[in-house]
């Protein structure tokens, strides 16, 4: 039996036996998927990705208290509450490195948007021609950051208070594996009833690129998805290919089951009978094996 064979055989026993329906308890996308409205939806999805790093714990509180003032239409709140509301609101917001003044402008950079493309989808498509054949989600997510840099730091918004790790939002791709928006592009691009929202079609299921979180990358190479030890875009790429060898028309089908093994199923990293002697991967893994 190949190891490819066995490979794929473990990650599709992950998927059968992983509980979305419990684990998405434990995942920012639960969200935005309590709104139908496609406006509340791509805002809500945006802002819960731009949050989603550090432990889980700490990113869902975070998320509660971003929510809470925007009640029933996160829409409705960012194209009309003013700034001296926003202040209100958000006075003591802090999530890790950032602070009330960076969710603020990421609000109105979110209502000028809406203003002026009438959907998130559209500003992502603004500008862009000719994607990369063989990766199109780089163009895209290429294209995000650039137009919105050059908003934020050279158009309407340059005189916007900000903290000194506001860019961390929008990082140079190449050197930054971009976790946060490859994982926006999942939730909208998939399509999946329990999990993505698939709002969007500019890019395929096929096309779109792992979000390499700490857990992703640690569970790949124990079971041999990836050999690279630094968390970059080419381990990113180096997983995608691998799991489109497995699921060409889905590969990023795998990636909330490995995820949630290190988030909800008790990974550590190393060998812990309690939890490695039921894992769907022991067979693979080079922590069990």
């Amino acid at each position: 039996m190949s190891l490819n064979y066995r490979l794929r055989s473990a990650l599709e026993d992950l998927l059968e036996t992983n509980t979305h329906l419990i684990n998405i308890q434990n995942d920012p996308v639960r969200f935005p998927k309590r709104y139908s409205d496609r406006g509340d939806v791509e805002i809500s999805a945006f802002l819960s990705a731009c949050f989603s790093y550090g432990n889980v714990h700490s990113i869902i509180t975070t998320l509660e208290k971003l929510f809470k003032p925007m009640g029933a239409s996160p829409m409705d709140y960012v194209m009309s509450a003013s700034k001296s509301r926003l202040k209100n609101d958000y006075k003591s917001f802090k999530h890790r490195i950032h602070i009330s003044d960076d969710l603020i402008l990421l609000i109105l950079f979110l209502r000028h948007i809406m203003k002026e493309h009438n959907s998130l989808e559209r500003y992502w498509c603004f500008g862009i021609d000719k994607p990369n054949a063989d990766e199109p989600a780089i163009t895209y997510v290429n294209g995000f950051i650039s137009n919105s840099l050059s908003m934020l730091y050279k158009g309407i918004f340059h005189n916007e208070p900000r903290g000194l790790y506001f860019t961390h939002f929008f990082p140079i791709i190449g050197v930054s594996c971009c976790k946060k928006l490859f994982l926006f592009l999942r939730w909208m691009i998939r399509h999946d009833k329990e999990l993505d929202l698939g709002l969007w079609g500019f890019l395929s299921p096929a096309q779109l690129i792992i979000p390499l979180d700490v857990h992703v990358a640690r569970i790949s190479r124990f079971i041999g998805l990836t050999n690279r030890r630094t968390t970059n875009l080419k381990t990113s790429l180096d997983i995608t290919h691998k799991l489109r060898e497995f699921s060409p028309l889905d590969p990023l089908k795998y990636d909330f089951p490995i995820s949630h093994q290190g988030i909800s199923e008790g990974c550590r990293g190393r060998f812990y009978a309690p939890v490695c002697a039921s894992c769907p991967l022991r067979q693979v893994c080079i922590m069990v094996t």
